[in-house]
Order: structure tokens, then sequence, then C-alpha cells
């Protein structure tokens, strides 16, 4: 793990727990997918750092790349392993990048809205997991949206909710198609989705 990424995230760890009283329910769960693609919900920007600090190894992220337009926060991103993506169509150069961090056996966080205000389920999940034959890890967090509630709250807090890992075996014999793309982010989509009770 490099210096500066395990200096974020153990600060942003320590800021969860003793601001907004964090909570990682099933943990050990996170110890079996390494290498995996993380797929979570997505309700607040905080979502990307407070899923990073709640994983015990380093991962990779997606950004829209007008955040880079900075070069200093730009730096500061490639550091966090962002990778930059253009959002306005296909972008080759993100897609590599990706396909390039899981064939290494790095995980990697991505959104199957893709944004905060998606109302779709974007096929990318599918796209990732069926070319690189990596298991999908579903985790839901509840409250990131609402700091302010949760701030010393003696009854909220964040919460991070692991799910079982959808392993390559489930879609091995899927066909690469952009059905197929769109139906195994769907079924990871729901597989969050079903996170919300705790369990």
């Amino acid at each position: 793990m490099n210096k500066f990424y395990n200096f974020a995230v153990s600060s942003t760890r320590y800021l969860m727990k003793f601001l907004w009283r964090y909570e990682v329910l099933h943990k050990e769960r996170i110890h079996k997918a390494r290498g995996a693609i993380i797929v979570a919900n997505h309700i607040s920007w905080f979502d990307p750092p407070f899923i990073g600090a709640a994983v015990p190894y380093e991962i990779a992220f997606l950004a829209k790349e007008e955040l880079f337009k900075n070069k200093f926060f730009g730096n500061i991103l490639r550091k966090l392993n962002v990778i930059p993506v253009n959002r306005r169509g296909a972008d080759i150069k993100a897609i590599t990048a990706v396909i390039n961090v899981l064939n290494s056996g790095k995980s990697l966080l991505l959104f199957p809205e893709g944004t905060r205000k998606g109302k779709t389920i974007k096929p990318g999940v599918g796209l990732f997991a069926i070319k690189t034959k990596k298991d999908i890890l579903p985790i839901y967090i509840e409250n990131s949206d609402n700091l302010t509630s949760c701030l010393f709250s003696a009854s909220k807090k964040i919460k991070i909710v692991v799910g079982e890992p959808i392993e390559y075996d489930f879609f091995k014999d899927w066909e690469q198609s952009k059905e197929n793309y769109q139906k195994l982010a769907d079924h990871a989509y729901q597989k969050i989705m079903e996170l919300k009770s705790g369990n």
C-alpha cells in the first residue's frame, strides 16, 4: 500500500469512527473478495472514501475527468488510485485502465448507477466482471448522505453492509454481449439493495 494512500485511508477511518461512529457489518466477507470488483449504491460524494476506508487493502476508483483539471487536485486523486473517466461516451482509455487494474489483482470500486443522480443501471460492472473473470462484492452504504444527523449521534451512524461475493462461477458461461453485461450489472445492483436490511 503506498504511503499516501495509507495515510488518507487511515485518517478517513479515524474520522468516521470518531465523528460518525461508523459500523461495518460482515467485514470478514471483504477478505474473501480481494481482487474483486466492489459494487455499491451511490448516495453521496463521501461514498468512495468511506468505502475505501472500510476495505483493509488498497483499491482503485473511478471519477469524472473534470475533477482532474486542477493539476494539484488531479495529482492527489492519482495517488489515491483514482482513474479519470469521460462520462460523455465510451472512454476506451479508462476501460483499458480498469481492465489493467483488475488484471493486476487489485480491487476496484464501481457504482452500477454511474453517478449519485443516476436513475438507470449501467452495464459497466457486467462488462468488467465478464472480461476479467473477477468476482463481484456487493456493498450497501447507509447515511453517508446524512452526515449532520450522524455527527456524534447516539442513534444514527454511517453503516456499511458487506454482502456475499457473486463468484465468477455464477457467470463464467455467459457470453460477452451487451445483454449479458446489463444482466449481470442488474443482478449485482439487486444484491446491493438486498443488503438494505443489514443481511
